[in-house]
């Protein structure tokens, strides 16, 4: 039997690599990931200033980064092996909790902009940004727990 910590650091870097996947939009480079986040980051940080929403009700938007932080994670753990013999599948509730995750999202970041009136223009913008990671995130999970990359 493998090593759990091994197994969970491979899991990590295998995050890490989603990561910059995600910020080299899969090979087109990095100057059509950087210019677009960073202007959003901009006015994010405009949004922020301008916002008048006491600061610990956006404790809500931690759900967001934290559901694509998951999916990322469970891609990376449960990477199909195929070479392994016999073959290794993901269990079925990981590819259900990959695919469907984005479901999930886009209701929860819908109900957290409603939520926050003073912040919603911070909430719509930081949803955006989010979303971007939420999908980028589902679509190499989903391809490393099939087995079917793209």
């Amino acid at each position: 039997m493998a090593d759990p910590m091994a197994h969970m650091t491979s899991a990590v870097r295998t995050f890490v690599w989603f990561l910059w996947q995600s910020s080299t939009l899969g090979g087109l480079g990095p100057l059509f990931f950087w210019v677009p986040f960073l202007l959003s980051a901009g006015v994010l940080f405009d949004a922020w200033t301008k916002s008048d929403v006491a600061r610990k009700r956006l404790c809500v938007l931690i759900s967001l980064p934290a559901m694509w932080i998951i999916i990322g994670l469970l891609g990376g753990y449960y990477w199909g092996n195929w070479q392994h013999i016999p073959a290794q599948p993901s269990p079925p509730w990981v590819k259900f909790v990959v695919a469907y995750g984005i479901m999930a999202f886009l209701p929860i970041g819908l109900a957290t902009i409603v939520y926050l009136k003073g912040a919603r223009l911070f909430a719509s913008i930081y949803f955006l940004i989010n979303s971007y990671f939420m999908l980028s995130m589902s679509l190499l999970s989903s391809m490393a727990v099939t087995g079917d990359w793209l």
